[in-house]
């Protein structure tokens, strides 16, 4: 039986059917699980930040000062499929 690098307290135990059972606790070293737990926690957070702000934006008035200025005359627009004379 070969068991990974780190391991404690191994012991060889027999279940209710008399088969062989090895339990273990691995040592757990490795820097990397913790940094990815911990940025999908940071993630998380920054995502339920957002969906607030964006609850919070939806009952205020919009920031942005828009004109809106309704057209009141009308313009005649030169059409190309009028004839007219050119340079006279």
């Amino acid at each position: 039986i070969h068991l990974p690098s780190g391991t404690d307290d191994a012991k060889v135990e027999k279940n209710s059917f008399g088969k062989a059972l090895l339990t273990y606790s691995p040592n757990t070293g490795g820097g990397m699980g913790n940094i990815l737990r911990y940025l999908g926690i940071l993630v998380a957070l920054a995502g339920g930040w957002l969906l607030f702000k964006n609850m919070q934006g939806a009952k205020t008035k919009p920031r942005l000062n828009t004109v809106y200025e309704p057209i009141t005359t009308h313009k005649e627009i030169d059409t190309p499929h009028e004839n007219k004379e050119i340079g006279s």
